[in-house]
């Protein structure tokens, strides 16, 4: 197994990223962190460096102004074009461009590669899966608790979208104002992102199937891919993976559901999309 740190110079920063290589990986995953996160911290705590059976490349964002000092509210974020990122004058897609490539010197040419994305990340792998170089290498997208903020256009990859219902960032209704530590929004309905994925695979309206499990709510289309949307009961914004985090983070980013792990959720939704024998 190969672990480092890529640094590249982009628009007079350095970037930098957290790369680990599996000697036996099934699949590589580029893993965009949510506000105020890293990649490191984000595979680290989703669970995913815990695994023997994933390669990972997780960049790290600037802060919101990359010029002034990081400071709780000049944290880390991407140009997603969603709050305060709008009109941002780094150009995030053009850094993962980059970045990728380096990647993928690393790790086989067949193996597939999945973009998984979290909050603010989430809004940014929509934007990457419509904006970036390597769209057409991403075999499948694992996206949550986020809107579709970029340009909407067509799919050709399974998604699956989750999101939790009790999350006070992101709730499910529209028109409510958030407030953050980073930024104030009014909230967009959930299901104006879950029409948008529908529109780009070209599904049906109604779901093919809806299935209620204790902790979760599945709904499944079938169309040109494969698109699951995911309420996970009881749950926050924190990427759920099975631990409870802090009574101060739960605060900000309300509860967590022990009971849901969404890597392990993601990997048999990438199963069950065929993304393995691809």
């Amino acid at each position: 197994m190969l672990t480092k740190n890529i640094n590249i110079n982009h628009q007079g920063y350095t970037r930098s990223a957290y790369m680990k290589v599996a000697d036996n990986a099934k699949f590589a995953i580029v893993l965009l962190h949510p506000t105020a996160g890293t990649g490191r911290i984000s595979a680290s705590t989703g669970g995913w460096t815990a695994r023997e059976d994933i390669s990972i490349l997780a960049p790290d964002g600037l802060s919101f102004d990359p010029s002034s000092e990081r400071t709780t509210v000049n944290t880390t974020c991407w140009s997603s074009e969603q709050e305060s990122t709008i009109n941002r004058a780094i150009d995030d897609v053009s850094f993962l461009n980059e970045v990728i490539d380096e990647f993928l010197t690393y790790i086989p040419k067949d193996i597939p590669l999945v973009l998984v994305g979290h909050s603010n990340g989430c809004a940014m792998g929509f934007k990457l899966l419509v904006e970036g170089k390597h769209k057409d290498l991403f075999r499948a997208a694992v996206l949550y608790a986020a809107p579709w903020a970029s340009k909407k256009e067509k799919l050709n990859i399974p998604v699956l979208y989750m999101t939790g219902d009790s999350d006070p960032i992101r709730p499910l209704v529209g028109g409510v104002k958030v407030e953050t530590p980073w930024f104030t929004l009014i909230s967009t309905p959930v299901m104006d992102t879950v029409e948008y994925c529908l529109k780009a695979l070209d599904c049906n309206k109604n779901a093919d199937d809806v299935v209620e499990q204790d902790h979760f709510t599945v709904m499944t289309w079938r169309g040109r891919q494969l698109f699951e949307f995911v309420i996970l009961k009881n749950q926050g914004h924190h990427w759920p993976a099975g631990k409870d985090i802090s009574e101060k983070a739960k605060e900000v980013v309300g509860p967590v559901n022990c009971n849901i792990n969404a890597t392990t959720m993601a990997v048999e939704f990438l199963d069950k999309a065929g993304v393995f024998q691809l």
